[in-house]
């Protein structure tokens, strides 16, 4: 029974491990580095809050300029591959996009 005991530990720590239904999810900042440089221009405030072609999972909250609305609104973002059209807070997409967007 001593031995048994720890083998049937491990067995469920490693079997959790292994076929766990969480995936583990990684942030880093590579999404960062993919933003082209220089400042937030007129064709950046059609952008999405992501750029095409990759589809990621994360759920964060964040605001971007509707050219629609004309105005800053709430999207989410999946967390790969931002565009500059990416604001965390609605101040900062107001000082950043109103003025380049709203002429």
């Amino acid at each position: 029974m001593k031995i048994a005991l720890p083998f049937f530990c491990f067995y469920i720590l490693a079997s959790s491990h292994v076929y766990g239904d969480v995936p583990e999810i990684i942030v880093t900042k590579a999404s960062e580095e993919v933003l082209p440089p220089g400042p937030f221009t007129k064709a950046d405030c059609s952008l999405g809050v992501e750029q095409d072609g990759l589809v990621c999972q994360a759920y964060i909250p964040v605001y971007r300029w509707s050219d629609a609305e004309k105005k800053c609104i709430k999207d989410i973002y999946g967390g790969c591959r931002s565009t500059k059209n990416n604001f965390l807070t609605e101040a900062d997409c107001v000082k950043t996009a109103t003025p380049v967007c709203s002429n």
